[in-house]
């Protein structure tokens, strides 16, 4: 088959990184690629055989953009149009409309705000949730939610460190926007002091950049020597996982929650917003399908935090490792494109 993909962003996220990842995968399946995005890193790590067409997603240039893209769906025949993120599954499903060439859309974040129009959804052939809990506003006789499923995101299956080879890192891994600055902050401020105290000398390392990166790491600089934690910033990593394998936890929801279990690294779920305590066999069905964000658990504060992870610290307590082994399986890439690929099939 021959499949468009469309995406705003291709630099740093968990969005970028299911495209791109998904993208390879099809590509070696044997169908035939495009992806449209505007430039960034994720390009680079595309196979050689995938076509890449830099575009800069615009509201303002709808129609010029629409125009553009409707010469290359003709020129490269193609048979899929699939969008990924709030204005690429709007020019998919007008594409789709005006093509008619099926149109499905990805919804990663929340359906309201990658799909806000009622008639961009209807024009839609059909949307991928994530996760059960991106369809949760809709009613169960919605003509949407019919023509709805949920395929998990995937994560690459990493080498697994044995406990011997872990060293005592914590790991946080996130686009340092203001939400995600705020709980490093008090992660350097609150939860490392307070391991110390306890004799508990762990280093956190912060994996990706982001606007506020540069404030976060001048505040830490300017912290006084003899009251300064161990922080490592990372910035960029093309490959998180590296540094996750080797941590003795790590912190954080989504893709990198699924990324660290599957390397056999318990995770504690915890955001900006929510703080759900480490991922086990009692909590691991009802955060997997907020795709492991701890919506249904305790608002995030750093002294809940800091408590949960000393609490993991002393007790040493182990992730069922059944765990690991269920993220292993539910998802892999192979289990994701099978199922992709399939309802390309229906459509195409």
């Amino acid at each position: 088959m021959n499949i468009l993909m469309l995406v705003k962003n291709f630099d740093l996220g968990g969005t970028e990184v299911h495209v791109r990842e998904l993208t390879n995968q099809l590509y070696n399946l044997g169908h035939k690629i495009h992806v449209v995005s505007n430039t960034g890193r994720q390009v680079n790590a595309l196979n050689k055989g995938i076509i890449h067409h830099n575009l800069k997603f615009s509201e303002f240039k709808t129609p010029f953009r629409i125009y553009q893209l409707s010469k290359l769906i003709r020129k490269y025949e193609i048979d899929i149009i699939h969008g990924h993120q709030r204005i690429p599954i709007t020019y998919a499903a007008l594409l789709g409309k005006l093509t008619r060439i099926p149109s499905i859309a990805t919804v990663h974040g929340r359906l309201n705000h990658d799909i806000r129009s009622k008639f961009i959804r209807n024009m839609l052939n059909h949307i991928i949730a994530v996760a059960p809990n991106r369809l949760h506003s809709l009613a169960p006789d919605s003509t949407i939610l019919a023509k709805s499923s949920v395929i998990y995101n995937a994560v690459k299956q990493g080498k697994l460190s044995s406990k011997t080879n872990r060293k005592p890192i914590i790991s946080y891994v996130a686009r340092m926007d203001r939400k995600h600055t705020n709980v490093v902050k008090n992660l350097i401020n609150e939860t490392l002091p307070a391991l110390s105290q306890l004799s508990l000398n762990n280093e956190l390392h912060v994996v990706g950049d982001g606007p506020h990166l540069q404030s976060l790491i001048q505040q830490y600089e300017a912290l006084p020597p003899d009251n300064k934690p161990n922080v490592i910033f990372h910035g960029y990593h093309p490959n998180p996982q590296d540094i996750i394998s080797r941590s003795i936890l790590n912190l954080g929801v989504g893709r990198v929650a699924i990324e660290a279990l599957s390397v056999n690294t318990p995770v504690i779920s915890v955001n900006a917003e929510y703080c759900g305590g480490l991922i086990n066999s009692d909590n691991y069905q009802d955060l997997k399908e907020n795709n492991f964000v701890a919506r249904t658990f305790d608002s995030y504060s750093s002294k809940l935090l800091t408590n949960q992870v000393i609490e993991f610290m002393q007790n040493k307590q182990a992730t069922d490792m059944t765990i690991f082994e269920r993220v292993r399986h539910e998802f892999s890439y192979s289990t994701m494109t099978n199922q992709i690929e399939k309802l390309y099939q229906q459509y195409g």
